[in-house]
């Protein structure tokens, strides 16, 4: 990359160096966000299995604010091949049970915290638990980035899949 090229990628605002393979380098592997695939796991008795992902869209929430009170709703989609049942899902220590079923690659939007502004460091670990047809568990793991409001609460910035899907 040449530097006129790169000084007006800055000008523009734009990443300078992107991720895009140069000729004769390989691709490089997606990252966290866009892992997608079924994880390989070994169950109790180490026999192999593919562990479901279920993830947080992660441009697909919305917080609202109203006074002192905030409201977050989120996207959930189930990136399997198998019908999954959402169990209960834990934002800011909070729990709230889901007990729903979601379809083979089916998005669903829930409300997932109603309440108080955060005004001290929130908890920044959102975990869906969720099962499949044969009963057995899972739990996928986010973060949650805040910025600091005018009023000294917390908002949420950006919801993060953390992979590895864990199997409970």
């Amino acid at each position: 990359m040449g530097f006129l090229n790169a000084l007006g990628k800055m000008i523009q605002g734009k990443p300078v160096f992107d991720n895009e393979p140069q000729p004769g380098q390989p691709a490089q592997p997606p990252g966290p966000q866009q892992q997608t695939e079924p994880q390989r796991g070994i169950d109790l008795m180490g026999t192999k299995k593919e562990l479901p992902i279920v993830m947080v869209d992660p441009m697909r929430y919305d917080v609202s604010h109203n006074g002192q009170r905030m409201d977050i709703d989120i996207f959930i989609q189930n990136h399997s091949q198998e019908r999954l049942f959402l169990d209960k899902i834990k934002i800011l220590g909070a729990f709230r049970e889901l007990d729903t079923y979601l379809r083979p690659g089916e998005r669903r939007e829930f409300r997932v915290y109603s309440g108080n502004r955060q005004t001290n460091a929130p908890d920044a670990r959102l975990e869906i638990w969720y099962r499949n047809e044969l009963n057995d568990y899972f739990s996928a793991i986010h973060t949650v980035e805040f910025h600091k409001e005018p009023d000294n609460t917390f908002g949420v910035a950006r919801i993060k899949f953390v992979p590895p899907i864990k199997d409970i």
